[in-house]
């Protein structure tokens, strides 16, 4: 199911399944980014984000922080790569077919680490569903909703990638975006 980019090295065993929800509070998982965020910046990141369910209060979500950081080039690994390795992060997968996204990983906390460059629609996409969810509770438990239902069919189904799980809560996620932009003039 859906888009598959060049791996950098797979992803561990424990990053495939969509998982049951961990009951992680967004307020844990912020501040454990906050006291185990690498210090030393990537060459002058334009934004690092929270978002992902953890960013959202109320949100059951999976013990995954995830991140956006917002870099002048994310082709450009060699001015941010070699310093979020230093920090543990690992770098697992090149989309260069899709806003030349870069993902990383860190495993204590558990973290994914989107790099997007500024001109990505992404990253702000991101934002505003983080805030739109924080701001309306009927969208928020909606999401929920298609989120147990993912984790719950690819259970199931015996396992799946991330890639499916994302898959399966898309139409959700479409509908919410679709309200989102609406409210913001965009559609």
């Amino acid at each position: 199911m859906g888009r598959r980019g060049d791996a950098a090295r797979g992803l561990p065993r424990g990053q495939r399944g969509a998982g049951a929800a961990a009951g992680l509070t967004s307020a844990e998982a912020a501040d454990g980014c906050r006291r185990q965020r690498p210090e030393r910046r990537p060459a002058r990141p334009h934004a690092l984000d929270h978002v992902g369910s953890t960013s959202v209060p109320g949100l059951a979500a999976k013990p995954i922080i995830d991140l956006d950081l917002t870099v002048a080039d994310s082709t450009d690994e060699a001015a941010y790569v070699p310093a979020l390795e230093a920090e543990g992060f690992a770098l697992v997968l090149r989309e260069r077919a899709w806003h030349e996204h870069r993902l990383l990983v860190h495993t204590e906390p558990r973290a994914n680490l989107h790099v997007w460059s500024p001109d990505s629609p992404e990253a702000v996409r991101h934002r505003l569903l983080r805030d739109w969810l924080r701001e309306h509770p009927e969208d928020r438990a909606a999401y929920a909703a298609a989120k147990h239902a993912a984790a719950d069919r690819l259970r199931a189904d015996g396992d799946g990638l991330v890639m499916d799980y994302n898959e399966l809560k898309a139409p959700v996620v479409r509908e919410i975006l679709d309200r989102v932009l609406r409210a913001h003039g965009l559609l």
